[in-house]
């Protein structure tokens, strides 16, 4: 089931401050041949054409996300990680 919703759109649709930083976790994903899946809060929102205030998650399975957030992240940035999840939040300012 396809909702017609291309990838520039969504990316979009991503609040300003996220969107730079998705585009490198992204790029860092491709180059290392992983997937990058985009789900949660703004999958929701985007469908129910609402706002987009946060971004819940970004999965790229089989690779270390914490790293990939690390690396990919502004310097001024914060990774929180959650070794028991396989999860990290990036905080910057204020969005996470």
């Amino acid at each position: 089931m396809s909702s017609g919703i291309g990838l520039a759109a969504m990316l979009s649709a991503l609040p300003p401050a996220s969107q730079a930083l998705v585009e490198k976790i992204r790029a860092e994903a491709r180059a290392k041949g992983k997937a990058l899946y985009l789900v949660g809060g703004p999958v929701r929102d985007i469908l129910l054409d609402r706002p987009i205030r946060d971004v819940d998650l970004l999965v790229v399975p089989g690779t270390g996300v914490a790293d990939l957030a690390r690396k990919t992240a502004p310097a001024s940035a914060r990774v929180v990680e959650f070794r028991r999840f396989g999860t990290a939040r990036v905080e910057a300012g204020e969005w996470q």
